[in-house]
């Protein structure tokens, strides 16, 4: 189950099923639009994905990264007022 914080980018920033079989989604509400940049990194640092966002206030996004190995894995989003990170665990 996915855990709802608040961020300092707005609203919320959830991340779920977590943990995962490889498909999940993000939803991250904003208090206003803004450019947003979402990064994935493995467990060692790695980026192993970067998306840049449209500006709005609601994003609901679905990845699947079922075609990297399991383990841990870091979500950060960025905007111009803040950043705040998120963690899934990858399992099979």
């Amino acid at each position: 189950v996915g855990v709802e914080e608040y961020s300092n980018l707005g609203r919320s920033f959830v991340i779920y099923p977590n943990p995962s079989e490889g498909r999940f989604n993000i939803v991250l509400e904003l208090d206003k639009e803004m450019d947003v940049l979402l990064q994935v990194f493995n467990a060692i640092g790695k980026k192993i994905l970067q998306k840049d966002l449209a500006p709005k206030t609601s994003h609901s996004i679905s990845l699947d990264l079922s075609q990297f190995p399991e383990g841990l894995y870091f979500f950060r989003v960025v905007s111009s007022i803040g950043s705040a990170t998120k963690k899934l665990l990858l399992v099979r």
